[in-house]
């Protein structure tokens, strides 16, 4: 998918009904990627859960980020996002999160 519709992910967090993606797109639209995604996935996850249908609630929202800093406030926001709702203690504890990817290669720099 990425070579068809190139793109940067600096961060993502998947919860139990939306999800969180810090994306840098280039010539696509986020909204085509997005449909891309969203449908390989869920074709994906029904198959094999022998499920039906719509998994997340509601329609994508998009906000442009165009500082450093705010790029960092985002990363930390989706991070930290299944501490805020009380599923883990730590951000490392949940499994469906980029930060320990993140964490381990910001690490290595």
């Amino acid at each position: 998918m990425r070579e068809r519709y190139p793109f940067f992910l600096y961060a993502y967090v998947l919860m139990s009904n939306h999800f969180h993606l810090l994306l840098e797109v280039d010539r696509c639209s986020t909204a085509r990627i997005l449909q891309s995604l969203l449908t390989g996935y869920v074709r994906h996850f029904n198959k094999i859960h022998h499920r039906r249908g719509h998994l997340f609630e509601g329609r994508y929202k998009a906000i442009v980020c165009d500082r450093n800093s705010y790029l960092l406030e985002l990363v930390r926001y989706i991070h930290l996002n299944p501490v805020r709702v009380a599923m883990v203690k730590r951000p490392g504890e949940w499994r469906w999160s980029g930060r320990r990817e993140y964490w381990e290669r910001k690490r290595e720099d």
